[in-house]
Formats: structure tokens, sequence, C-alpha cells
């Protein structure tokens, strides 16, 4: 028996999975542990940050799927278990819930189970603070509130456990507290920046919650993302460290998170209960719900290999408002024109960073030089003749041989139908292998016009329809769809109108403006024509 019990604690205190396991069980000793492959991965990749191969996480999923029970209650123990100095700092959004976790994870240090797998960790018995308490050896857990006094507090580990609150998910003035507390308060409170951790373990609730913020604010953090039902196909490598085997976790699209524990039936009922907005945002981790902008993701299509030759390369910048803001994104979109099996547009590189005039100048200098030095004579360099552009266009004509100024015609949404109908159409190619940059692109894609920033989808948009102007010609034995597809490209859907309208010897009137905020692209057309009087045949689209 004593050997079990020695090969049991050996696994305990190797495996952090298994150990979640035992803390569950020391908390809920009627309940049954039903395990899910997804409980494996979390754990994997909280175990590479204890091994120093991460310093920063985040892990977004449903609610009531151990999130708090592996974070908040097991890592913190097994963190003093095998390090009983480490100071560990505990934040969640009210102080109800920060004591109720705290009181937890110091049953589970007081359980005889544990005193025997960890005999050099013990807690201080003349310290009575459930809140704070702390190890013989100086370490220990301190557990506060997202707005509560950290100040004059230093932590080895930071554990953020949902910091915001369902019920003050709509408010700014919140949202943007709980963000502010965190870059000038919460992040700067780790003992050494250079081995300190940081993990935020929460449900989104809104694009602009703390998730989102850093999302955008901090590229340095890593990110597990898991839908209660899966929105793509997920494979993820999981390192077991009992057997030294590497195990795939693998979801399809479709698949749900836990099905043993929540089957269809039930994911159908949360569904049904509550508001499409809620659904999406804390069960899907989709705080803006795919399909709620102007381009549904099963339009996107994505190429593994760009073509041996691409005709043209075009680099398009937008930029901050202002030329010496350093506080707003100015962003490039690097779009390869390639005519294998009909004319494609191939995404290559998305950059995005807020940077001051100085150095945007030589980002634009550096990324011209770079793939000029791959394609040489066959990029362009598209700066818009607008806002910091102008100044930004000056500063490098004569520098950069294929610099373009543009003057871009329409709105911001107008100018997005030509990236719609090319995405739509299947013209437009996505990388097919991970790329850095591309979640951040794709979250702004996926919601442009209701996305926070809309410069990445502005940027392609300029690439869009200057290379469709300059690269494709309008003739007038195309058919009539195709013209309008084309002329539609050049500058807006109110060129387009206007266009056909001069076509046709038809004075425009104005107000046939509001077609163009028509998404569906055919049935702009058909309105168009309709106004016209054309007659054509629906199967020419």
């Amino acid at each position: 028996m004593t050997d079990i019990n020695q090969v049991k604690n050996a696994i305990l205190r190797k495996s952090f999975s298994s150990f979640v396991q035992k803390c569950f069980y020391e908390l809920n000793p009627s309940e049954a542990f039903i395990k899910g492959a997804y409980i494996d991965l979390l754990c994997d990749q909280i175990q590479n940050m204890i091994e120093g191969k991460n310093q920063k996480l985040i892990i977004n999923l449903p609610p009531r799927y151990l999130k708090s029970v592996i974070c908040s209650i097991a890592l913190p123990a097994f963190i003093l278990g095998h390090n009983p100095s480490t100071k560990i700092m505990c934040i969640s959004y009210g102080e109800e819930l920060a004591s109720k976790l705290a009181a937890d994870c110091k049953s589970v240090m007081e359980a005889d189970w544990y005193k025997a797998l960890f005999p050099e960790t013990k807690i201080r018995t003349d310290k009575k603070s459930v809140m704070d308490f702390e190890t013989t050896k100086h370490g220990g857990r301190f557990a506060t509130t997202i707005s509560g006094a950290v100040t004059g507090r230093g932590a080895d580990w930071i554990i953020i456990d949902d910091p915001l609150k369902p019920a003050d998910a709509l408010s700014d003035v919140v949202r943007e507290k709980i963000n502010e507390l965190y870059g000038n308060t919460v992040s700067s409170r780790l003992n050494d920046k250079n081995t300190g951790r940081i993990l935020v373990v929460m449900q989104r609730l809104h694009a602009h919650d703390l998730s989102g913020f850093l999302f955008e604010n901090d590229p340095d953090f890593k990110s597990i993302v898991l839908p209660l039902i899966a929105e793509k196909d997920e494979k993820w490598q999981i390192k077991n460290r009992i057997a030294k085997t590497i195990t795939t976790y693998e979801r399809k699209k479709g698949e749900l998170l836990h099905p043993e524990r929540e089957g269809e039936k039930v994911v159908n009922s949360y569904r049904n209960s509550m508001s499409p907005f809620v659904f999406s945002a804390q069960y899907q981790q989709n705080p803006m719900p795919i399909g709620s902008g102007m381009i549904k993701q099963e339009w996107m299509k994505y190429y593994q290999a760009l073509p041996s030759r691409l005709d043209k390369i075009i680099l398009s910048w937008d930029t901050a408002a202002k030329a010496m803001e350093n506080n707003a994104y100015s962003a490039c979109a690097v779009v390869g024109i390639g005519n294998e099996n009909g004319q494609k547009y191939y995404l290559i590189e998305v950059f995005r960073g807020r940077l001051n005039f100085p150095e945007l100048t030589k980002k634009v200098q550096e990324i011209s030089d770079k793939y000029e030095r791959i394609a040489q004579g066959r990029t362009i360099t598209l700066i818009e003749d607008a806002s910091s552009g102008t100044s930004l266009y000056q500063t490098l004509k004569g520098r950069i041989a294929s610099l373009k100024s543009v003057f871009c015609k329409g709105s911001k949404e107008q100018r997005f139908n030509i990236v719609t109908l090319k995405t739509e159409q299947g013209d437009l190619l996505f990388p097919g292998k991970y790329e850095s940059w591309f979640k951040n692109f794709e979250d702004e894609f996926l919601t442009f016009p209701n996305s926070l920033f809309k410069d990445q989808c502005d940027a392609l948009s300029q690439a869009l329809n200057y290379g469709l102007e300059n690269y494709n010609q309008v003739s007038q034995n195309m058919p009539l769809a195709a013209r309008v597809d084309t002329m539609c490209g050049m500058g807006g859907y109110n060129t387009g109108i206007e266009e056909l309208y001069s076509m046709n010897n038809i004075p425009y009137k104005s107000n046939e403006a509001m077609l163009g905020g028509m998404v569906n692209l055919k049935t702009f057309y058909l309105a168009i024509i309709s106004k016209l009087s054309i007659s054509f045949s629906r199967d020419s689209f």
C-alpha cells in the first residue's frame, strides 16, 4: 500500500492535471469528476508557464468549466507546494468571490493528503486571514478585488480570475476602469518583470473587456480561446509529463467543448434562454457575433502557398489621424495580385502598431524595402492622402520609388464593399498557415464595421480598390453585372451608381447614394437596374 501511495504522490507532484482532479474531489466529495480533454490542454499550458516556457497567458472559456478550480484554487496550491516562498496575488471582480476562492485554496492546503504531498509547505498559524495567508517560508496567497488596494504589494505570480462581472459588461465606465487599473497598477506589481507570471482567466463579456484590452495592447500574451461550440477546427499538442509522450487535442468545427458533461440538449437550452449577444460572448468567447459584420466566416478561403510569381504586391497604409500621434494605430496590408486560374488577391501580411511619426516613417521604409527585395519592380506602396498620410508621403517621396499617394472616395463601409465582394467570390485568399498577426486581423475583419478599430480593414480595402482600378479594365463589352462590379470597386458604390447612370444617359440623383449602404451585392445590383428599367438575366450573376 505504501508503494502505491508513493506512486500516487509522485504523479500528483509532477502532473498538474492529476493534481487538479485531486483538488476537485477535496472540494466536491460527493460529485463525480467528468474529465474533458480540454482540461489536460489547460493544465499543460499552465504547466508550461510554471516551467518558464511562457510568462503571460489568457484563458477564455465558458462559465462553470472549472476555470476557477484550476487557476485560482489548484494552481496556487500547486505552486506553493513546490516553492513555498512564492508570492501569489489572486484578483477577482468582487470580495465575496475572492474570499470564497481563497478559502477553498486554503482548505486544499490544510488537507492531510496535501501535507503528505508537500511536507515542506506549511501555512502560518499566527496569521488567521483567509484573504492573505502566508507560508512559513514567507510566500503565500494574497486575494483582492480588481479595484482593491495592491499598492505596496509585490508578487511572483498574478492570477486574474473573472475581473468583470456580467452585470457590468455593458458599462463603459466600469470596463475602462478595470482596463486602466490593470495597465496602471496591477501589471506593475510583479517582483521581477523578467521571471514573473501573469495569468488571466475569464469568460468573454464584451469586445472591450480585459481580454480584449490585452489582445490589443500586449502582444506578449499567449491565449487559449475555447468556445462551447467550436467555430473552426482546433488542434493542440499536449505533453504528458508522466508518460513523457505527446498527445493531440483535436476538435472539429461544430463539436462541443465537453459533450460528456453538457451535451447538445443542454447547449441548446443555453442558446434558447439568452440573447444571441450574451451567448456569443459568454459561451462562444466571441463578444461580437461572427456574421454581425459585412463578412461571413464561411466565405473565407485560404492558400497554403503563394503562387510562384505575383504580378504585383501592394503595400497599403492606413495611418493614425495625427502626424505625431502615438496612441492611435497605423496599419499596413500587404496584398499580392496573381492571375493563376483567374485574378486572385492574396493577403500576405498585416502590420499594425502604435507609432509616432519618426517610427512610422522608418517602418514604412522597412516594409517597402523588404518586399522590393522579394519582388523587384513589382511593388506599390500606397499612402492615403489624408491626416498623417499627407505628411508621411511628403517625407518619403523620392526615398521609395514605388510610393503612391491615393485619395479615397466614400465612407470606410463603402470602400469595404469590394472586400466583401471579393471574399464572397473566393477571389481574396488568406494565409492557411498560422501567422501571429492573423487573429487580431480576423477579429476586426469579421466584425467590421462594428469593430472598435477599422485601420486594418481600411488598409485592405484601399489595396483592393487600387488593385481593381489599375489592374482591371472596365470594358463596355462586359456583362452589365461585371461592369457594375468593377466600377463599384473603383471608389465605392456611389461612384458605381454615377457611372451606371452616365452610361445610360440618365441624370444622376444624389439621393440614390443611399443604395450604397446595402451589404448584399446582388440586391444592390438589382435595385440599381430596377431603377434604370434595364432588363437582364439574374443568371448573369
